[in-house]
Formats: C-alpha cells, sequence, structure tokens
C-alpha cells in the first residue's frame, strides 16, 4: 500500500470545509467524493444553502459534527479560524460571482483555497487571488509555527498552439499577457486534433478546454513521459508538415 504523504507530514488527512454544493448539487457531491477519493482530506464541515437552516440541516445529514453544519459563511469563518483544529483548506462552489470574495476571505484569514471554475468573473480579480495566494505562502513558509508543505504533487503542462503567429520566447512567456481570446482560441488551432491524436500515440492523454489543451500530471515521471510525448508528437507533426 502507498503511504499517504499527508498523513506522514502532519499525522492526520488535511480539514477540508466546503463552501456550497449542498442539495440538489452535483458539483457538491463531485467535490467531496473527489475529496475522499483522494485520501488526503476529511471533510468536516461547511456552508452547504444560503438558507441557513437549510444549510443546517444538510450538513447534519451527511453526518458533521452539528456544531460545524455552519449557517452561514460568517459563522463558519469565526469558528473556525478560533477552533485549535481548524479546517486547513476549503473548497468554493457556491455562484460564480461569489468565489472571489470568499476566496479572499479564506486566504486572508490564513487557509488553502479550492475554487471550482471559473476562478473569479474578472482578470483583475483573478491576478489579485494570484498575489494573495503567493504571499499568503510566503508568509507560511517564514512562519516558525507552520512548516510549509506540498499536500499533492500535482500540476497541469499547458500546450498553446499561438493562433495569431506572435513572436514568443518560451522561457519568458507569460499565458496572462496573450489575453483570454488567445487562449482559447489556441484550444480551436487546425493543429490541436492531430496534437491530441499524436499524444495519445505516445501514452498522454489531453483534453480541449477554454484556455487551450491541457494534461494532468502527478509525478516528476508524468512530467517526463509528458514532455518524451510532446517532442515525438512535434516530430510527427513536423513530418507531416503541420509544423
Amino acid at each position: 500500500m502507498t503511504a499517504n504523504p499527508v498523513i506522514e507530514k502532519l499525522g492526520r488527512r488535511l480539514r477540508l470545509g466546503v463552501l456550497g454544493g449542498g442539495p440538489g448539487s452535483v458539483i457538491g457531491e463531485v467535490h467531496r467524493t473527489g475529496a475522499r477519493l483522494d485520501d488526503r482530506y476529511e471533510v468536516v464541515g461547511g456552508v452547504l444553502s444560503s438558507n441557513p437552516e437549510r444549510s443546517r440541516a444538510a450538513g447534519r445529514a451527511l453526518g458533521w459534527a452539528p456544531e460545524r453544519a455552519y449557517g452561514d459563511v460568517d459563522e463558519m469563518l469565526a469558528a473556525e479560524t478560533a477552533r485549535p483544529d481548524g479546517v486547513d483548506v476549503v473548497a468554493i462552489m457556491t455562484p460564480n460571482d461569489s468565489h472571489y470574495p470568499l476566496a479572499c476571505r479564506w486566504l486572508d484569514a490564513g487557509r488553502d483555497v479550492i475554487c471550482d471554475k471559473p476562478l473569479t468573473t474578472r482578470l483583475e480579480d483573478a491576478r489579485d487571488l494570484v498575489a494573495r495566494a503567493r504571499a499568503a505562502r510566503a508568509e507560511r513558509a517564514a512562519s516558525a509555527e507552520l512548516a510549509s508543505y506540498t499536500a499533492r504533487t500535482e500540476g497541469h503542462i499547458y500546450f498553446f498552439l499561438d493562433p495569431d503567429g506572435t513572436d514568443i520566447d518560451p522561457r519568458t512567456f507569460d499565458p496572462l499577457d496573450a489575453g483570454f481570446d488567445a487562449l482559447k482560441r489556441s484550444g480551436k488551432h487546425p493543429a490541436a486534433q492531430k496534437l491530441r491524436l499524436a499524444l495519445s500515440i505516445g501514452g498522454v492523454d489531453i483534453s480541449g478546454k477554454p484556455g487551450g489543451l491541457t494534461s494532468a500530471v502527478h509525478t516528476g515521471e508524468d512530467i517526463a513521459h509528458t514532455a518524451r510525448a510532446l517532442r515525438e508528437a512535434i516530430r510527427m507533426l513536423r513530418a507531416e508538415g503541420e509544423l
């Protein structure tokens, strides 16, 4: 059996609180089930509805301790930040326009945030969240009271197909500078489907999403394998005159 790196590091699973995803929600069940399957998290409480009584009842129905089946975010934030065993991370799956203010509140409270898409509804808000998250990580890493750790070795490889033929230096390219329109059109590039096919021959399964092509990776070997498959895919496409 593979050792659980979070339990090895902390002696327990990460305590996860959820915002949204109550009765009748598909995405709520997806998040909670995914957390259990991942086995790094224990879902301990949250707010499941904008109606306080419905939220508390839904939390109790999920088996949460009654005091952690909260009626609203203010109640949850105050209680969890005061508890010695408060949540380590919150997952946000509320309406889109609430993602940014909720993420700000929990990041400013020193908690990590998992947010359903879209991260925000405005680019400037997304940039602000990135800055807040980086500042929070730096502050915690410098703190003697909380060791810095990575709960999951997971990331994404992004293939930007440059639909406008701009002059890009891959060493310094920032996809945010390209603009969302270019990122979205990247996934519709004529070579996109052929790139998917060529990568799948190399054993890498990717999917097209707004913003381009992504491949989920989890370990250093995954990254190395994806890089090898990409080099071979580029060779194949060049041989066929596609690139």
